[in-house]
C-alpha cells in the first residue's frame, strides 16, 4: 500500500470540507467569531486599565475565572442543549450559535459603555463569556 503525502492529504480534505455548504458556513462563521473574540480579549485589559486603575489584581483574578469557569460551562451547556434539542428541529444548533452570539452584544456593550462600576463591567463580561462560549459544541457537531 502506497503513503499519501500528508500535506497533500490535509489540502485534499479540506477541500472536501469547503464543497459542503454547512461545513463551508460554519467555519467562516466561526473563523469570524474568534476574529471578533481576539479583538475583545485584546482590547478588555486595556479597557480595564484605562477605566479601573486600582482594580488590576481583581481584573486578572476574575477574567481568569471568568474564562474558564464561564467558558468550561457554557462549552458544556451548548453542546447538551444541542443533543437535547436536536431531536426537535435540525436547526437547533443553528439557533444557539446564533442566539448565544446575538445575546453577547449587549453584555459586551453595557460592559463597557458603563465605566462606573468595575463589577457590574466584570459581571457582564463573564455573562458574555457564558453565553457566546455556547457556540463551541453545537459548531462542532454541525461541520
Amino acid at each position: 500500500m502506497e503513503k499519501k503525502n500528508p500535506i497533500k492529504a490535509f489540502i485534499d480534505n479540506v477541500g472536501v470540507v469547503f464543497t459542503l455548504p454547512t461545513a463551508r458556513n460554519v467555519l467562516i462563521a466561526s473563523s469570524l467569531r474568534n476574529f471578533g473574540g481576539m479583538i475583545v480579549s485584546s482590547f478588555l485589559p486595556v479597557f480595564f486599565g484605562r477605566n479601573f486603575p486600582g482594580f488590576k489584581a481583581e481584573y486578572a483574578m476574575l477574567n481568569a475565572a471568568a474564562l474558564s469557569i464561564c467558558g468550561f460551562v457554557a462549552s458544556l451547556a451548548g453542546g447538551i442543549m444541542a443533543d437535547k434539542l436536536e431531536k426537535k428541529s435540525y436547526m437547533s444548533k443553528a439557533m444557539i450559535c446564533i442566539s448565544g452570539c446575538i445575546l453577547s452584544v449587549p453584555l459586551i456593550a453595557l460592559g463597557t459603555l458603563t465605566t462606573g462600576n468595575f463589577y457590574l463591567s466584570v459581571l457582564c463580561y463573564a455573562l458574555k463569556v457564558l453565553v457566546s462560549g455556547t457556540y463551541s459544541g453545537p459548531a462542532i457537531t454541525m461541520i
